[in-house]
């Protein structure tokens, strides 16, 4: 979704985890490392009881900024 709106992890600038398992968190911590290379986004992480598919243990909601010369 990013790429097709031109944007970047660079662009994102707050993003939602949820988790069912939040003993996950430093897995969790580890992964987002490798994604977010300058400063991090500001975060909010949510333990959930369930997602919608069962077999899906983690999920991220982000939001993008692009600047205004970048939009389409």
């Amino acid at each position: 979704m990013l790429a097709a709106a031109r944007a970047t992890f660079d662009d994102i600038v707050m993003e939602t985890e949820y988790v069912v398992d939040m003993s996950q968190y430093r897995e969790i911590g580890r992964v987002r490392n490798e994604y977010f290379k300058r400063e991090y986004p500001a975060a909010t992480l949510v333990e959930v009881r369930r997602l919608f598919k069962p077999d899906i243990l983690f999920e991220i909601q982000a939001i993008a900024v692009l600047p205004e010369s970048e939009l389409v």
